[in-house]
């Protein structure tokens, strides 16, 4: 039985935390100030975190449609089922394809892929900029590969939250 990774964080790791997810900047004195606890004490523990997985790094977050992308789709693939190949099942492979292949276009982004379960196998979040590139993407390039059995598409209307953090 794995212990809950919940029971590891006390309260002042779950306030840094907190404190860098809403700004992963902050300095290490501005962020020992905020929580009123030495500068070394705030680095040991966000390197503890670090080391841990608790905290997978920091990055900028960028607004897709300042970028152009003006478009959010969730398609679900219904894919073949066939033998793992090299320990990989067919729908970890297509998937990785479509992300590999989607990084060379600059008009498509996919920005997650799952493996599910259901009556689907794979979902994708897919940006675009255009409602061209949706069609272009689920009529010409998902049909390129034959392990794609079946496919369904939600066009997203309004985004009413996104990044949503549990501490």
């Amino acid at each position: 039985m794995t212990e809950n990774m919940d029971t590891k964080l006390d309260s002042l790791d779950r306030k840094i935390i907190k404190i860098l997810q809403k700004n992963g900047r902050i300095s290490y004195s501005e962020l020992s100030k905020m929580i009123k606890k030495p500068r070394t004490t705030v680095l040991t523990r966000v390197n503890k975190l670090m080391e841990k997985n608790i905290i997978k790094g920091f990055k900028a977050k960028v607004n897709p449609e300042k970028l152009g992308y003006k478009y959010t789709a969730y398609i679900m693939i219904k894919a073949k089922r066939t033998k793992p190949i090299d320990g990989k099942s067919n729908q970890v492979i297509l998937a990785e394809k479509l992300v590999q292949e989607s990084l060379k276009n600059d008009e498509i982004w996919i920005e997650d892929a799952h493996i599910i379960m259901g009556a689907y196998d794979i979902l994708i979040k897919l940006r675009t900029k255009s409602l061209e590139a949706i069609t272009k993407f689920l009529i010409t390039k998902l049909a390129e590969y034959e392990d794609v059995v079946h496919t369904e598409t939600i066009l997203s209307l309004y985004t009413v939250c996104e990044d949503l953090n549990p501490i």
